[in-house]
């Protein structure tokens, strides 16, 4: 009881920064609109009526009103053990109101997955995506009502599991401006009877995952999760390239500034 009462605090935490956030998606939010006027057809123009007594029919406005395309964020969060404590709760409040934000927000969709494993022995565990939220069918109370019970746990199978995450937004992704938000403190390792994942290649191999997915057209945003310092934070780079950002992701105006720059 005594985590899930703590997870509460955080899940309530991010529902409060979402709502606000939501007011500050600009880019998500604004409509622009062009006039041109003294056209042939449209909205007739009220100031130029009184042309018509002089010939000129050329007294229409047309109006072009540029929207966002429908969008889909998809939060990929390290599940693993090392995420514990003020990390785990870091990267929930911060989850919880990006979901919050979109729902306040036109054709934007969120998506949440975990990153951890599955089964208790050494030669039957397997990577784990799980996908716990998915705003095109889920009412946004299935975040009250369970994201208080879930815990970190395992390993961190991070570039096993971009592959399945690809293929999640792929299935959507025509028509529809698809984005990545990963969180994690880095440091991908995962190991049964068949593979030994870790190191120099793990950190390649995951960079290479994240490099289809660039490629496949989605932008990637990557916070680093960390508690006290940085360390590790040369490895999360050369992992995310660009996408890396290490800023406290739960300040209102470092999440606020990253989404905008990431949605622009």
């Amino acid at each position: 009881s005594w985590s899930s009462d703590r997870n509460d605090e955080c899940i309530k935490k991010g529902i409060t920064l979402g709502t606000v956030l939501g007011k500050k998606l600009k880019l998500r939010n604004e409509e622009r609109s062009l006039i041109t006027p003294r056209m042939k057809n449209g909205k007739i123009s009220c100031r130029l009526i009184h042309e018509l007594g002089m010939g000129n029919t050329n007294v229409f406005d047309q109006i072009q009103i540029d929207k966002h395309s429908p969008a889909l964020v998809h939060i990929s969060i390290d599940a693993s053990s090392s995420m514990g404590g003020s990390k785990w709760t870091s990267s929930q409040t911060s989850a919880v109101a990006i979901a919050k934000a979109a729902s306040m927000t036109p054709n934007l969709d969120v998506v949440i997955s975990y990153r951890s494993i599955q089964g208790n022995q050494h030669n039957s565990v397997q990577p784990l995506m799980l996908i716990a939220y998915d705003s095109r069918k889920d009412k946004f109370s299935k975040i009250q009502q369970t994201f208080k019970y879930l815990n970190p746990c395992g390993t961190t199978p991070d570039g096993l599991c971009f592959e399945s995450v690809l293929d999640e937004i792929v299935k959507t992704n025509k028509g529809v401006d698809s984005y990545f938000i990963n969180f994690s403190d880095g440091w991908p390792g995962f190991s049964n009877r068949d593979i030994d994942y870790g190191g120099s290649e793990a950190v390649i191999h995951t960079a290479q995952q994240i490099k289809k997915i660039q490629q496949a057209g989605v932008k990637v945003l990557s916070y680093f999760v960390y508690e006290g310092y940085e360390g590790g934070i040369e490895n999360f780079r050369a992992m995310y390239g660009k996408s890396a950002t290490s800023v406290d992701c739960t300040n209102l105006m470092a999440l606020t500034k990253t989404l905008n720059k990431l949605f622009q």
